[in-house]
């Protein structure tokens, strides 16, 4: 289960990663294949989760129907398991899915729809959204509510209540520092006083309206800046720190490598050492075995003799030849067995022919004495 709820976390992230890059039938995909896994599971903040992701993404398509279907069913779940937190969101989200559709419904000429039906349902669910933010002493999110809110009441006309809710938001901004909001709600507040000094010509209220409007509108274009230098900042320093990641993965590479070739020049030089060695044993072996053919040995000695000097050499030939069969064999058992026992083929008519070599000098010296001895 443990496995299996990390899996939907997984497959969910990978969603996110193609929702941030802006394909959406994936990210799409595997929302709804991390929502499957939960669901099976029982995971119900999972499946809030899911079904809250899903409904960015329709929202990001202008899917309003499919959004606000995903976010409804999330939003229950949210309540039944009491997260205000994802309550809040929810709703909040909900709240720009009609803030949307009314803008649209405007656009289309269709005006009495957006006024009477989808700005009104938006106002309701950033109401409801803001009191909980505020039940959570959330200031970030109460400023987006509170901004939603007297962008909203721009554009229904509620003038007074906009510049408000519009103040309101922009010094929680200012309070917690958070530039985006900051540049959001500078926007907002000139676009108000904008629609204010197109309603009122010729008049002195139309210049005070006409200089507010173009005052925040500078603190708007100035916040943007702040904003753009800064993301440009974390920019460098992640390709600084991405740098710097890489000089130290190619110093560790090079260090392995040195370390590789020390320990490879090394093997080599005991390797020498070691045929060496073996090599002088086998030439001792053969000498003490020259020094012994002079005399009458039983057979079981003649056999031993002979078997000593080319177990040596086999140890050695195979100690050669390892590197070459385990090429070919590739850590295959039965391939370097066959190919141990190839080299034993190889070497085993030589241990024939100097055993035959040997017990023929041993005759031949025997027969001598037993002439000398007649």
């Amino acid at each position: 289960t443990a496995s299996a709820k990390a899996m939907a976390v997984t497959v969910g992230n990978i969603g996110l990663v193609y929702w941030n890059q802006g394909d959406y039938p994936e990210a799409l995909k595997h929302y709804f294949e991390a929502y499957e896994i939960d669901k099976e599971l029982g995971n119900k903040n999972g499946i809030s989760r899911h079904l809250g992701n899903i409904g960015i993404v329709y929202y990001n398509q202008g899917d309003y129907p499919q959004a606000l279907k995903h976010y409804f069913e999330a939003l229950e779940i949210a309540k039944e398991l009491g997260n205000k937190s994802h309550i809040a969101t929810f709703l909040g989200n909900i709240g720009n899915v009609y803030y949307e559709q009314g803008d649209s419904a405007f656009a289309a000429g269709d005006i009495a729809l957006a006024m009477a039906d989808k700005y009104p349902e938006a106002l309701k669910h950033y109401f409801e959204a803001l009191e909980i933010a505020k039940e959570l002493e959330d200031k970030r999110n109460i400023a987006i509510w509170l901004g939603n809110i007297g962008s909203l009441y721009t554009k229904t006309s509620r003038f007074k209540e906009a510049e408000q809710y519009l103040d309101s938001a922009l010094a929680i901004d200012i309070d917690i520092g958070r530039i985006s909001g900051q540049m959001h709600k500078y926007e907002a507040l000139s676009h108000l006083y904008d629609t204010l000094a197109q309603l009122s010509p010729h008049s002195r209220q139309q210049a005070e309206n006409w200089r507010l409007a173009y005052r925040h509108y500078k603190k708007y274009d100035a916040a943007k800046d702040t904003l753009f230098n800064e993301e440009k900042s974390k920019e460098i320093g992640k390709l600084e720190t991405r740098h710097e990641m890489e000089i130290a993965a190619f110093n560790r590479r090079q260090k392995e490598e040195r370390q590789a070739e020390a320990a490879r020049i090394k093997k080599a030089r005991e390797d020498k050492i070691g045929y060496t060695l073996v090599l002088v044993g086998f030439i001792a072996v053969l000498a003490m075995i020259m020094l012994l053919s002079r005399l009458a040995l039983p057979q079981a000695v003649i056999q031993i003799a002979t078997t000593i000097p080319f177990l040596l050499l086999f140890e050695t030939a195979i100690v050669f030849m390892d590197p070459y069969i385990e090429a070919v064999a590739d850590n295959a058992p039965a391939l370097k067995l066959s190919g141990n026992f190839f080299l034993a083929l190889c070497l085993f008519p030589l241990h024939n022919k100097a055993e035959q070599i040997l017990k023929r000098l041993f005759r031949r010296k025997l027969r001598r004495k037993v002439e000398q001895g007649v």
